[in-house]
């Protein structure tokens, strides 16, 4: 994938954008601060929250305007809504892109094989044995190690190996394990608008009105779309469908009854704080 942004980590590992890179990308028309402070006020963006803020180092003092420059280091989720309310192309391309990345850091890691981790040992084993038969080159007459280093490695090799072959004893839990985390990918924790209301003390409804206002769904404007199948006919009934800016947020769930199939959407709780933030606008 092409780096179209840089994306920084944070000496809490936490993943950022410089808001001044962002706003070239997205060629705004406004200075760079104006643009900034606008968008913090009108989207209530919290500092320590949502972005940081750092003084330039002296070459930046040159390139962005003196030293009263600020440089703003905002997290992912401010950098997609700032490109979200561009409207515009560069604005898509960037939030799609900050999309991209997000996947690519959540991507679950590759779990061991048994026949991966046996080769380890293997390895390992061969390594031991090889710092033995260097050792015993260097014994000397009262039977102790000559070098203190080859002995500390030999002893680490030793603890790799024993914690390798007790891996190899466990592979059972490890499996069972393995099949947890596949059961509880970030697909299956998608939640419906009643459970997301009851976070906050609100009704299904009520979220489907604010999901709907915030314009992350919307009624389906495709006839055919919102006509359901059962086991003896065609019924119409209203559906909503999920916008782009919505996508992020949500996975359409098909379900299987005895008269046919439903479709329905779900959300992620990461959409709790787009709706929050919409309350306290209202």
């Amino acid at each position: 994938m092409k780096q179209l942004i840089t994306i920084n980590k944070d000496q809490n590992g936490t993943k950022t954008v410089n808001a001044r890179d962002l706003h070239a990308f997205l060629e705004i028309g406004k200075d760079f601060s104006t643009w900034i402070k606008d968008r913090i006020n009108k989207y209530d963006f919290i500092e320590g929250e949502d972005f940081t803020l750092t003084l330039p180092k002296t070459r930046e003092q040159v390139s962005h305007g003196g030293h009263n420059a600020k440089n703003y280091h905002i997290s992912l989720d401010m950098a997609k809504e700032l490109s979200m309310v561009e409207r515009n192309t560069k604005g898509k391309e960037a939030r799609k892109y900050f999309i991209a990345c997000e996947k690519k850091m959540l991507a679950p890691t590759k779990q061991l094989t048994r026949k991966e981790i046996l080769m380890m040992a293997i390895e390992a084993e061969e390594k031991v044995e090889a710092l033995a038969l260097e050792n015993k080159k260097l014994i000397r007459s009262k039977g102790q190690i000559a070098d203190k280093q080859t002995a500390s490695a030999l002893g680490k090799a030793s603890g790799a190996v024993r914690r390798i072959k007790s891996l190899e004893r466990r592979l059972e839990p490890l499996e069972a394990f393995d099949r947890y985390v596949r059961q509880n990918t970030p697909s299956k924790k998608f939640k419906t608008v009643t459970e997301i209301g009851a976070a906050i003390g609100r009704s299904g409804t009520a979220i489907n009105k604010i999901l709907t206002e915030i314009g992350f769904q919307e009624a389906s404007k495709d006839k055919e779309s919102s006509v359901v199948f059962n086991s003896t006919e065609f019924t119409e009934r209203q559906v909503r469908v999920i916008t782009e800016a919505g996508e992020e947020f949500s996975s359409y769930v098909v379900h299987r009854t005895g008269n046919g199939t439903t479709r329905s959407i779900k959300w992620n709780l990461s959409v709790l704080k787009q709706i929050i933030s919409h309350l306290n606008k209202v």
